[in-house]
């Protein structure tokens, strides 16, 4: 099993990251993000459980992720600017951070060594997703009816 992304970074990095995320809690069933709204961050989840879904065409939902402790999900939104691909919903009571788009830039952009680890962190979970999609939590599986 591969480690979590905040098992990934070293202590600096973790602290660099946690310095400019916002705590946030939520209950089970509450909404995280929704399909086709502007994506403004990313979440890391350090207790609880989270589902990503998609409805498609006719109305059923599609479970495209499932995401525990440790996990990070939305973080295309620190790259670039863009839409959430998907509705995720708290599965379980939930907490852990919310990090701006803009207070991410900025800390990379301070250039120091451990926010450019950060960076380099966050570009491996990407690259992990994309080539092994069976293989980690975003691979679509069909909810049960």
């Amino acid at each position: 099993m591969s480690k979590s992304f905040l098992e990934r970074l070293d202590s600096e990095a973790r602290d660099l990251l946690l310095a400019v995320a916002r705590p946030v809690s939520h209950a089970k069933g509450e909404r995280l993000v929704r399909h086709g709204d502007p994506s403004r961050g990313a979440y890391v989840l350090r207790e609880g459980a989270a589902e990503a879904t998609v409805t498609l065409p006719g109305g059923e939902k599609l479970s495209v992720a499932k995401f525990g402790a440790g996990a990070v999900f939305g973080e295309m939104a620190l790259i670039e600017r863009g839409t959430c691909t998907a509705t995720v919903t708290a599965t379980e009571s939930l907490a852990g951070w919310f990090i701006e788009r803009d207070d991410f830039r900025a800390l990379v952009a301070q250039r120091v060594p451990g926010a450019l680890r950060v960076q380099h962190t966050l570009t491996l979970v990407l690259s992990d997703k994309l080539r092994h999609p069976r293989a980690n939590p975003t691979a679509p599986t069909r909810s049960p009816m």
